[in-house]
């Protein structure tokens, strides 16, 4: 039994038990324990909203939550009440990864805020800095849908005043944790303005992050920083220095290699094998071209032995469209013929998922590949 189903099903036993002990209080004889339950089996809710059925859960969540309320309120019980109102700004934050997302996380943006009027940093620190840290993710995934640059800006804000409580010698995991956000939201702020800063404000965040998550005390999260570089990296690469920031990238992603193991974590394996795959196709474009380009072909293939096209089609296609690139390339200096006939056949299989009604956008530029690639093939 894998971790995610055992935690489903110690989640829906807790559920299950809530609901048991609110067929016995009764909201009028015993207010306290009744919103206490009440919220509890939203925390439960919001929690199982992560493993699965996100919008259901999410929802139940928020209704539970708000059922709490009636009875925790603002004026009788102000503490429990901005407790509660958290929860429901992280239930509306993950409701948002699933639908209407700027109308929800504005939902969640408001509740955080109006738990911070109980949650003060002076009165309650930690929970004040927990609070700003969701105020902090709010903002960063409403800068996917407008105002990038602003609500990054306020994002980073949030985690840098979370960080004045949740420092690294008190709270060693939450810092590690949001310095992981703010390198996040600086490689996304990177995409608007002053790349190489940015970039490199990422990967001063992300290192901060393995001083605390280290391969033998987290490898899970080492991992997951060290793959957060090798994009930083590579992020890096399109502005200054290309040949060693690819290098540092690659040199990142086979580090989380090291933990992503094939048998252990298939997916995450996968991506990094397809991102190695990309960064050596660049780099073979600065130096040894022959070498450079097999690898990312190796690469690449690794990848596809778990991006199937059947279990992960989009993943699938993005790793073909990164292969006719990397047989592209390497049709510049050996079998010329040979490998254009290979990235046509990869950006055919690519756009087999990259439709023109399903994703216009990638059907559009695969479909500019494949024709360069056909017309280099003819003019051979």
């Amino acid at each position: 039994m894998s971790v995610e189903h055992l935690r489903e099903q110690n989640l829906q036993k807790a559920i299950a038990g809530y609901n048991k002990a609110l067929n016995v209080l009764k909201k009028a004889k015993s207010p306290m324990e009744y919103s206490k339950i009440q919220h509890l089996m939203g925390q439960a809710y919001q929690r199982l909203a992560e493993v699965r059925d996100r919008e259901t859960n999410a929802k139940l969540a928020i209704e539970v939550l708000k059922e709490a309320l009636t009875v925790r309120t603002k004026e009788a019980f102000p503490v429990d009440y901005a407790t509660t109102k958290r929860e429901i700004g992280n239930a509306y934050r993950t409701l948002a990864e699933v639908r209407d997302k700027e109308v929800n996380l504005k939902l969640a943006i408001e509740a955080y805020k109006e738990a911070l009027t109980i949650q003060t940093k002076e009165a309650f620190p930690p929970d004040y800095a927990t609070t700003k840290r969701g105020i902090g993710a709010a903002y960063q995934l409403l800068a996917e849908v407008r105002d990038k640059e602003a609500n990054l800006k306020v994002a980073i804000e949030a985690y840098k005043e979370a960080l004045t409580i949740h420092k690294k010698e008190t709270f060693p995991k939450a810092y590690a944790h949001i310095k992981s956000n703010i390198g996040g939201a600086y490689a996304v702020l990177g995409e608007v303005r002053d790349k190489e800063a940015n970039a490199k404000l990422a990967i001063e965040a992300y290192k901060e992050v393995l001083t605390i998550e280290t391969k033998e005390a987290f490898p899970v999260d080492y991992a997951i920083a060290k793959s957060n570089i090798g994009a930083a990296y590579f992020f890096l690469a399109e502005v200054r220095d290309k040949e060693a920031n690819l290098k540092l990238a690659i040199k990142a992603y086979e580090e989380a290699l090291t933990i992503w193991t094939k048998e252990g974590f298939p997916i995450y394996f996968a991506i990094a094998k397809s991102n190695i795959g990309e960064a050596y196709t660049l780099l073979a474009k600065v130096r040894d071209k022959e070498v450079n380009t097999k690898l990312a072909i190796e690469a690449l293939k690794e990848a596809l032995t778990i991006r199937t096209k059947d279990a992960f089609p989009i993943g699938y296609a993005t790793t073909q469209t990164k292969m006719g690139e990397a047989y592209t390339v390497l049709a510049e200096v050996r079998n010329k013929e040979m490998n254009l006939k290979f990235a046509v056949e990869a950006y055919k299989e690519a756009l087999t998922v990259f439709t023109k009604d399903s994703y216009p956008e990638l059907h559009r530029r695969t479909t500019r590949q494949l024709q360069s690639a056909q017309s280099q093939l003819t003019k051979n």
